[in-house]
């Protein structure tokens, strides 16, 4: 699967509006590619660029998370719904965004999609059970008395062996 995501969107739905943008910017990043290593999801973020020049997109990667920065005269919006209009590889994808107009087109060209909300909501459901598997294979530790008791009862068998 497949996300692609409306970068400052995302941003200002997560922040409710409040804070800049450039300095929040890279901790959104961050956050995304944390999540995205440890659910193994392929991502892409991608923003409005706000460079006259170059005319085509900026790319970026961190690690395997991509950032594209559109062109100047293109919104995020356009470059999610023209990468799903010209995808060879009917890959399965998800379009995360609270902007409905971008979601029904993306639904329209046969992406899931989803809201910044149910992403969050589905990333934080993911790491809980991954932290309950982890912590479900750790061995069950015994207290210090019940271990005490194992060991009393081992050597008093052992010591009856070695007797016989």
């Amino acid at each position: 699967m497949h996300y692609w995501i409306d970068g400052y969107n995302f941003f200002f739905r997560v922040n409710q509006g409040e804070g800049k943008v450039k300095g929040q910017e890279e901790m959104l990043i961050e956050t995304l590619h944390e999540a995205q290593l440890v659910l193994g999801m392929e991502m892409t973020v991608v923003l409005d660029g706000k460079e006259r020049n170059p005319a085509e997109p900026l790319l970026r990667n961190v690690a395997s998370l991509r950032i594209v920065y559109t062109p100047f005269h293109q919104t995020a919006d356009r470059y999610i719904i023209d990468m799903l209009e010209c995808r060879i590889k009917r890959v399965q994808t998800t379009v995360v965004s609270s902007d409905k107009a971008l979601l029904k087109l993306a639904s329209e060209n046969g992406a899931r999609v989803q809201t910044i909300e149910a992403f969050i909501q589905m990333i934080l459901r993911k790491q809980g059970k991954k932290h309950r598997l982890a912590q479900e294979k750790k061995a069950p530790s015994s207290p210090p008395s019940e271990i005490n008791r194992f060991l009393k009862i081992f050597e008093a068998r052992l010591k009856k062996e070695i007797d016989i």
